[in-house]
């Protein structure tokens, strides 16, 4: 993003476009900028309005794994001379991290190099597994219970689960989509200069330990996006009630007009959470602009709740 590029100003009131039924449409489904009709089918699923993976009885899921926040026990010599080895069983564990983080790691020798997606509270993103079919990352957290799956399709599916005490102190936002979407996340805290210090997106995204310390946001890149089709996210966090800082925190989603955009309808979709398990969820379908607009700049104003931040 460059100062010489021009912006799309889209003031949409979204109590209008959800059928003038105002406040009570906030969670509902939100089609923006769409000037005509399209045959084309959403990328993303619609999710439930309100996404609690941490309730779902575990037998639903089936062949899982493992579930568990801590390592595996060892196994006696005995049994592991009397048990068959299962060398592509898939294994899963999960950790709470600074700033509500859940720290992950995924084991599945039998998928090396392979495309797998994590599910988190209605978070979705694809990552791909190493050389040995190994992953390790940290994903944000949306709810203190916080059950965590790894789905490598069909029925190759693990889950973990880890308690994150400090899940309450934080509010994040999220954008997802899949494929080339041309979506960014931006936050301006304390003030709306976009080149000003308080400006938080993925060229200036802060590291973990800003947010932990109560110091300002930060912004997290979720998924590969050099995979097909890959579901990709940006997270961003701030800590709202152990902050240094008082006042309020802009929020926006831009797209930016590519070549791989361009002239086509891009979904997506909207997740908040304001340190309680209840996820606001929008679905958000943008029409861009057709193809000598690339290089322009869409800001959907709106489809984010601004934040307001009350100093420790």
């Amino acid at each position: 993003m460059t100062g010489s590029t021009s912006r799309y100003m889209y003031a949409v009131a979204l109590g209008a476009v959800a059928l003038g039924i105002g406040g009570a449409m906030q969670y509902g489904s939100i089609n923006l900028i769409s000037s005509a009709p399209s045959d084309a089918t959403p990328i993303l699923p619609i999710d439930p309005e309100y996404v609690q993976l941490a309730a779902i009885p575990l037998e639903v899921l089936h062949d899982v794994r493992e579930v568990s926040s801590q390592p595996e026990p060892l196994i006696s010599m005995a049994n592991a001379i009397s048990a068959p080895e299962n060398k592509c069983e898939i294994t899963m564990t999960a950790a709470p991290a600074a700033a509500a983080m859940v720290s992950v790691e995924v084991k599945a020798p039998c998928h090396v190099n392979a495309p797998v997606t994590i599910h988190h509270n209605g978070l979705m993103f694809t990552e791909a597994t190493d050389d040995n079919g190994g992953i390790s990352l940290d994903v944000p957290a949306l709810s203190e219970n916080a059950l965590l799956m790894a789905d490598f399709g069909g029925a190759d599916v693990a889950v973990a689960a880890a308690d994150v005490s400090s899940f309450i102190f934080y509010d994040r936002a999220v954008v997802q989509w899949q494929g080339q979407s041309g979506l960014e996340l931006h936050a301006r805290e304390f003030s709306e200069d976009y080149s000003g210090p308080g400006h938080v997106w993925r060229d200036a995204a802060r590291h973990t330990s800003i947010a932990a310390q109560g110091k300002g946001g930060m912004l997290i890149e979720l998924g590969n996006p050099n995979l097909p089709q890959a579901r990709l996210a940006e997270v961003y966090t701030y800590p709202s009630l152990t902050s240094d800082n008082s006042g309020d925190v802009l929020l926006s989603v831009e797209a930016e007009v590519t070549t791989g955009n361009c002239a086509q309808d891009v979904n997506a979709q909207i997740l908040q959470t304001n340190g309680s398990d209840r996820v606001r969820v929008q679905d958000v379908l943008i029409s861009v602009p057709e193809c000598d607009a690339v290089g322009e700049l869409l800001v959907l104003q709106n489809v984010l709740d601004d934040l307001k931040i009350a100093a420790r």
